[in-house]
This record gives C-alpha cells, sequence and structure tokens, in this order.
C-alpha cells in the first residue's frame, strides 16, 4: 500500500513539473510542503532548498514581506478570505525580483478547517518590462508629438481625421476633440475641401500622386475660416489591412513675411542705385527747367493767360523733385542723433503745424495728460514720421475725424499710438503698405510708410499698422528707452 501511495506521489510530481507554471503549496506555519519544477527554476533553487523553508522569510522581497505575512495569517484564521488572483514579486536565490501572477485556492482538512495554501503562478516579468518599454515608448512619441512646432495628423483611407497633435490644434484654431473624427476637410478651403474625397479615392484606385509621398505648399483654413499658406508632406501607413495617411504641416505664414521682407530690401536696394543714378541725370535739369520757366514767366503780362500755363509746368517740375527727392531718402543710409526727448512737446508741434494746413481743417487732434513721455529719439527723424502718418490720416478721413495720440510701455520700449477714424484699410492692402511703390491713392507715389519703416528701424524701434475697414487705422511706433 506504501508504494502505490509513493508512486502515486511521484506521479503527481510529474504531472506538476510538467506544467509551465510555478505550483507552491505552504503550510500554516508558513513553510513549504511542496513545489514543482518551474517554481525550482523560478527561484533559482533545488528542490530540498525550499520545500521545509519559511516561504515568507525566504523568498519575499523584504520590502512588502511583513504585508504579505500579515495578510497570510489572517487567511489562516478565517478572517479574511482568498484573493483569486493577485500579483507579487518573489524573491530568487540570486537576488533579482521575480514577478508573478498568482492565482490562489486555501487548502482544508476533512473537518473544514485551513491548513494552508496552494498556488500557481505565471512568471510575468519579462512580460512587464516589455509593457513598461512598451509604455515609456508610446510616452515617449506622445511627448514628441505634443512638443513638435510641426502639425501632425492622420487620417484614414475614408478622410476621417484620427489624431491631431497640439502644434495642429494652434496651427488651424481647433482643439483636437473639434476635428478628430471629422473629415480632414473641413481644414481645406474650396474648392479643395470638396474635391479631396475624389483625389483620395482616386489615388487608392490608381496610385496617381499628387501630395502623397510628395510634399509640396498648399493653402490651408483656420476655424475662423481664414486661409494661409502651409507646406504638407504626406506619407502612406500600412497596418493591417487598413491605410492611413500621416501628414505633416507646416505653416508658412511667418516664412512668407520675411520673404516678403527680404523682397522688400531687395526692392529698396534696387531703388537706391536707381534713385543715386537719376538724381544726376534728372535732379539738376528739373531746376534748370524750373528755373527757366519762372524767368519767362515774370517776362509776361499780368494778364497774360500763358502765366498759368507757366505756373502748372512749374508746379509739375516741383512734383517731380518731390519724388526724386523721396526716392534720394529711402536710398540713403539713415544716421540718427538720438537725444533724450519729450514725445509730447514734439507731436504738439507737429499737430500744431498741420492745422495750419487746408487738408487739416475738419481734423480735430486729441492728446491726453499732462505729463511728460520722455525717450531718446532723432526729433527732426521723429517729425518726419509722424507727419506721414498724419498726412495719410487726413486723406483717410476726406470729411473730417478725429486723430488720438496714447502712449503706453512695453518690455524696455516707449509706444506710440496714433488711430484715425477714416475709412480703414482692407485685409488684403495692409500686408503690402511697406511695399515701395505701393498705394492705394489715385495720386501718390506709395514711398511715404517704406521710408518711415527705414528711419524707425534706424532709430532700433518699429511701425505696425493696424486696421479695420470702417473703424479706422492704428499706427503703433515704438522706440527703446
Amino acid at each position: 500500500m506504501l508504494v502505490v501511495v509513493r508512486k502515486e506521489q511521484s506521479l503527481s510530481q510529474k504531472y506538476l513539473d510538467l506544467v509551465g507554471v510555478i505550483i507552491v503549496a505552504i503550510d500554516a506555519d508558513q513553510k513549504v510542503k511542496l513545489i514543482n519544477k518551474r517554481g525550482c527554476e523560478i527561484l533559482g533553487c533545488k528542490e530540498n532548498e525550499i520545500v521545509g523553508k519559511n516561504w515568507f522569510e525566504k523568498f519575499v522581497p523584504e520590502k512588502i514581506r511583513d504585508t504579505v505575512k500579515e495578510a497570510f495569517t489572517k487567511l489562516m484564521a478565517g478572517e479574511i478570505k482568498a484573493v483569486e488572483y493577485f500579483e507579487n514579486p518573489v524573491l530568487a536565490k540570486s537576488g533579482e525580483e521575480r514577478m508573478i501572477a498568482w492565482h490562489n485556492a486555501v487548502l482544508k482538512d476533512e473537518e473544514g478547517r485551513i491548513t494552508g495554501t496552494l498556488s500557481s503562478g505565471e512568471d510575468i516579468t519579462e512580460r512587464q518590462r516589455d509593457e513598461e518599454t512598451l509604455r515609456r515608448s508610446e510616452a515617449e512619441i506622445r511627448a514628441v508629438l505634443e512638443t513638435v512646432v510641426d502639425g501632425i495628423i492622420t487620417i484614414d483611407e475614408k478622410g476621417i481625421v484620427q489624431s491631431f497633435n497640439p502644434a495642429a490644434a494652434r496651427i488651424f484654431g481647433y482643439s483636437s476633440d473639434e476635428v478628430i473624427g471629422q473629415n480632414i476637410a473641413i481644414l481645406m478651403p474650396e474648392p479643395d475641401g470638396s474635391q479631396h474625397d475624389d483625389y483620395l479615392g482616386n489615388y487608392l484606385r490608381t496610385g496617381e500622386k499628387k501630395i502623397i509621398g510628395i510634399g509640396r505648399e498648399v493653402i490651408g483654413k483656420r476655424k475662423d475660416g481664414t486661409t494661409f499658406p502651409v507646406y504638407i508632406a504626406v506619407s502612406e501607413v500600412h497596418l493591417g489591412d487598413e491605410v492611413k495617411f500621416t501628414g505633416i504641416v507646416r505653416d508658412l505664414t511667418e516664412f512668407k513675411q520675411m520673404q516678403e521682407k527680404v523682397l522688400q530690401a531687395q526692392s529698396l536696394a534696387t531703388i537706391g542705385e536707381m534713385a543715386a543714378s537719376i538724381a544726376h541725370e534728372i535732379k539738376n535739369p528739373l531746376a534748370g527747367i524750373s528755373g527757366a520757366i519762372e524767368v519767362l514767366r515774370d517776362g509776361l503780362e499780368a494778364e497774360d493767360p500763358s502765366r498759368e500755363i507757366m505756373d502748372e509746368i512749374v508746379g509739375q517740375v516741383r512734383r517731380l523733385d518731390n519724388r526724386v527727392r523721396e526716392l534720394l531718402m529711402l536710398s540713403k543710409p539713415w544716421h540718427p542723433e538720438k537725444q533724450l526727448c519729450d514725445l509730447r512737446t514734439l507731436i504738439e508741434k507737429v499737430s500744431a503745424r498741420a492745422q495750419e494746413q487746408e487738408s487739416f481743417a475738419q481734423v480735430q487732434f486729441i492728446l491726453k495728460g499732462k505729463k511728460a513721455v520722455m525717450a531718446p529719439v532723432d526729433p527732426t527723424f521723429f517729425e518726419q514720421v509722424l507727419w506721414n502718418v498724419l498726412h495719410n490720416a487726413s486723406q483717410a478721413m476726406p470729411d473730417g475725424g478725429e486723430i488720438r495720440y496714447s502712449f503706453s510701455q512695453k518690455e524696455g520700449f516707449v509706444l506710440l499710438t496714433v488711430a484715425d477714424t477714416g475709412a480703414g484699410i482692407p485685409d488684403h492692402q495692409l500686408d503690402r503698405i511697406f511695399r515701395p511703390f505701393y498705394t492705394t491713392k489715385t495720386r501718390g507715389t506709395g514711398l511715404g510708410l517704406a521710408i518711415c519703416q527705414k528711419i524707425m528701424q534706424a532709430q532700433g524701434g518699429s511701425i505696425v499698422v493696424s486696421s479695420e475697414v470702417g473703424r479706422g487705422t492704428e499706427v503703433t511706433l515704438s522706440f527703446p528707452h
């Protein structure tokens, strides 16, 4: 009979050793009664080094030992029920901790008293490490997507947005929740928006590329409906049977503005070269023509009708002379001689001179407050810039209006804002007003604001124009102090 029992125990042990999980039985005294081959492998011990030993003292890491022992004691006393599944580490002979996912059951004698536990556990150490690596990788990718300056957008083969990173939200003015699940066409102006699904379908059928895998400059549409230039590069991704497209979008607005400034600088350089050459070719002959006409006019009788014609010729010659002078002003280098000035005093001086002219007869100047506003400027340059600004304002208010002055300070600059109540400037013209020879007036060369900008830059400052049609224009001059 004893031989049969031993054979049955030996056979059971063989079965347990074939199982790919750890099997361990612990009695009420916290000692190991049984462990299988896989358990020995995980702990790095021979069977006789485990069986009979206190499980918690020898194979449970110290940091959780007291907690686990307390739970086991309560379980043996019947104070708590066995937790069917939990994860905690075991301590191998080498000192390495291995994470085990345990399934537990209590052992009872014939009278129903708890005598120990029987647990099976899967070593999930490598899986946890892989999961942690995956989580860390996902976190790194997420961090990149959330901090990259370019917009990154993914869509499916139907054009539905799957992801929309913070940079894309900043570029287009939408939150990700507003875009994800919508058709990508909401980010495109017409007719591109309506045609996008057809293009995508045609690509999937024929493989004909227009943007995918190429990259090009297109026009995007913000949430507020405004359009702007963007560069987009689209790549195709295959995930099993699914096809997705990833677009990297860069807002070209600032680049275009910088490009415009470069072109403007090149234009100024060209104008400078041209002005220097024509000054000698035109200015002196103009002076000679004007002088000769005046001599001829003075020799005529007061009632002679030819005098009026000659007055018109002299006026036109002077107008040409003024244009040449403006070209020279634009082309010459500016070397301001700064001195600490009260801007209010200079404003009052220029405003008083303006009020003497007929074009300002119905214009009211408003300069509130009496406190001096000091800034280092070249007073001559300041007066010239302000005069040009006021002249433009008066032309925008042919029926009269108000010109208001206000001061503020920001990051080391004194800001003077000159606001009028004129007709305002349309958005499509506002971007070009500093371009030489660009003008919206029937008369004028379009050099006034270009000269103002050059003077302000020479003083280390800037000039900024904002406007709204029907509500007037604001010109802000900034001076470092």
